[in-house]
């Protein structure tokens, strides 16, 4: 009885955290600036461009295709996106920064024609999109509006 009791309580205190969380996330969210709202709407339109592109590049799957997965299949999708674009990003950076001059012309070539130079782009947009909205960021509607 007790044991239930304890239970129940801290499930009742979970959700009123979550409650809490939501609303000041929410408050937060509500209250960017007019250049703040802008880079949002920025790094959201580059992060579901840079989707579609990766998607395609490294996994073949088409617009329609992305239109049949569900929220949790795109999610899943992205992490392991995220996962392939990473070996890239590195690759491309190193290149471009430690090679002096040839690494400078043709640092940004690394990967061109396999989607890998999206993928610096790709990894930086979720990195922005997550620091400002949390675990929360894949923006699926959107997407399925600029799928459309």
């Amino acid at each position: 009885m007790a044991e239930e009791q304890v239970m129940s309580s801290a499930l009742v205190l979970q959700n009123a955290n979550e409650k809490l969380m939501e609303k000041l996330r929410n408050m937060q969210l509500n209250n960017l600036t007019a250049k703040q709202q802008s880079n949002l709407q920025k790094w959201t339109l580059g992060f579901m461009e840079n989707f579609v592109l990766l998607s395609y590049s490294f996994y073949g799957l088409s617009v329609s295709q992305l239109k049949e997965l569900d929220k949790a299949e795109m999610k899943e999708l992205d992490r392991l996106i995220s996962h392939k674009a990473k070996p890239w990003m590195i690759y491309q950076m190193i290149f471009t920064f430690c090679v002096p001059i040839i690494g400078w012309m043709g640092g940004t070539e690394i990967g061109l024609l396999e989607g890998g130079f999206r993928s610096w782009l790709y990894l930086r947009y979720k990195k922005h999109l997550v620091k400002n909205l949390g675990e929360d960021y894949f923006p699926f509607t959107r997407l399925l509006d600029y799928l459309e």
